[in-house]
């Protein structure tokens, strides 16, 4: 990521950087200068970033759209793998969850930092990440959340972000081949669509319990970010 411009006079290097949307921590910064096409030299160091500033996961969602925010140390629950251009983050305490929109690949099972200024996917609020370094990686995840499906974005209760457990009758399926959803009920006037990927085959009928994690669609409604067959049952 360029943060900055470097300057060269003889064999003394002059680098100006901007860190403000970088996340604390230890890096590596390389410099290069070019004075023509095809003629340039660089030089990395070792730096450690010390802006300060971190919150909590929860203090990150709270702030305004447009604001930035940093936290660190969250759990990775759904991979930009399942999540096209974006992944899920839920707070190690499990009290708040957030989409981080990014170019960057990031598994579930990452513990990562991120910095980014706050936006809405639809009408879902998010982080636009700027930088986001993976701390570790191959983490066990959060156990699920039980949620009744009239409560996943109602009655106060912010299921965003979290890997949750909800169950009900099959209603709906995508009839393409292969299949990329299906709905399930959870009362009159409640539903949740489960977002599947290529090898899973929705149950076509029947009562059923799903995990996966929640999110919105870009009307507002609820759905579940399925990753793999075991977690339909």
């Amino acid at each position: 990521t360029m943060v900055g411009y470097a300057t060269v006079d003889g064999s003394n290097w002059t680098c100006v950087i901007d860190t403000t949307y970088l996340v604390d921590g230890a890096r590596t910064l390389t410099a290069t200068v070019e004075d023509y096409p095809g003629n340039s030299a660089a030089v990395s160091v070792p730096i450690s970033i010390t802006n300060g500033g971190v919150v909590s996961l929860g203090g990150a969602k709270s702030r305004a759209i447009g604001e930035t925010a940093k936290f660190g140390n969250a759990i990775v629950v759904a991979g930009t793998d399942l999540v096209s251009g974006a992944f899920y983050a839920e707070a190690p305490d499990r009290s708040s969850g957030i989409r981080v929109t990014t170019d960057q690949t990031i598994h579930a099972g990452d513990i990562v930092s991120v910095s980014g200024t706050l936006a809405n996917v639809g009408v879902e609020k998010s982080i636009q990440a700027n930088d986001v370094v993976v701390v570790s990686s191959g983490n066990g995840l959060p156990k699920p959340l039980g949620v009744s499906i009239p409560w996943l974005l109602n009655h106060g209760l912010d299921s965003l972000g979290k890997i949750v457990k909800v169950w009900g009758s099959v209603g709906s399926a995508d009839s393409a081949i292969p299949a990329k959803w299906f709905t399930i009920d959870g009362g009159p006037g409640f539903s949740v669509k489960c977002l599947v990927p290529s090898g899973i085959t929705p149950t076509p009928s029947g009562f059923v319990t799903v995990v996966g994690v929640c999110g919105m669609d870009e009307s507002g409604g609820a759905v579940v970010y399925v990753a793999n067959s075991g977690d339909v049952r």
